[in-house]
């Protein structure tokens, strides 16, 4: 059997599955796209500048998409493109963390009390609707960019907004952690409630979390 043959009899149904299973997983990717940014295909075919077919064979799986039509997608709901080229299985997944269910509820009850819809806070936050989604319906954590916006969205120092997604621990518990240490435990106990309570204060002071009170 010539190489040719070998690869025609072996590799070559390999990759046809595989270019399969990315078409299938990308349209669905990509409808789910649509319905969380409020677009009909050919809105944002208009915003990709690429032809209305190009979406609707990419929806109803008739082609994979390449790489030139990925970047027009990005593009046009705006994203970085490394997102929609995992979507569509040309870059391997990203090592995912889940968001902190209180972050999640948080945010639900934020948007609900502010009477935000979607998109209107990825409009405040500047961002794509897409990471709002994935925080609310994906359960995922944000990342360090995301999680910045929206906390000049929702009036909120970055810090602060780090600390509720769980990208660095609570400066109140490192505040905790340090008092609660061999030497400082020690005199620790040798304080009362009210001179141990300012102990801890100026420690988050130190720390930059707040002024201490006089």
């Amino acid at each position: 059997m010539s190489i040719d043959n070998f690869w025609l009899s072996t590799k070559l149904p390999i990759y046809a599955k595989l270019c399969h299973m990315a078409t299938h997983d990308f349209a669905d990717w990509l409808e789910n796209a649509l319905v969380t940014h409020n677009l009909t295909a050919s809105e944002l075919a208009r915003r990709a500048g690429v032809d209305k077919g190009v979406i609707s064979r990419l929806i109803n799986r008739e082609r994979a998409p390449s790489p030139e039509t990925l970047s027009s997608i990005a593009t046009a709901l705006n994203l970085p493109p490394e997102i929609i080229f995992r979507a569509a299985g040309l870059l391997p997944p990203e090592p995912e963390t889940e968001a902190p269910e209180e972050f999640v509820l948080w945010l639900q009850n934020e948007l609900k009390k502010r009477g935000w819809p979607m998109p209107l806070a990825a409009e405040y936050a500047g961002i794509s609707p897409y990471f709002i989604e994935r925080i609310l319906n994906d359960k995922k954590q944000p990342s360090f960019e995301v999680a910045r916006n929206l906390a000049q969205a929702f009036g909120m120092s970055d810090i602060l907004m780090f600390e509720l997604v769980g990208l660095i621990p609570s400066l109140t518990d490192q505040a905790s952690s340090l008092v609660q240490g061999p030497v400082w435990l020690s005199i620790m106990n040798q304080l009362t409630d009210e001179e141990a309570e300012k102990v801890l204060e100026y420690a988050r002071f130190i720390m930059g979390q707040r002024e201490p009170s006089r």
